[in-house]
């Protein structure tokens, strides 16, 4: 208990779990279902253009959120 008092903010913060990471994380798998249902689903349907558009911008949606998500943890964030 002595260690938690005498602990600094600074390695509080450090220490301290993020609960954005969980958000993100639940985002990113909630792009992925909906778009790849919705592309591949296109694709069975015969609509090839539009299947092919909404499965390429997922991917993208996703590398995005990850590229902005790495970022903001070199960040400090």
């Amino acid at each position: 208990m002595s260690a938690a008092v005498c602990e600094s903010n600074e390695s509080r913060l450090a220490n301290a779990s993020r609960p954005g990471v969980v958000a993100l994380v639940a985002l990113g798998f909630g792009i992925v279902f909906v778009g790849v249902v919705s592309g591949v689903s296109l694709l069975y349907l015969e609509e090839e253009l539009l299947g092919a558009v909404i499965l390429t911008a997922t991917m993208a949606a996703v590398a995005s959120l990850a590229a902005w998500s790495w970022r903001m943890s070199r960040a400090g964030y």
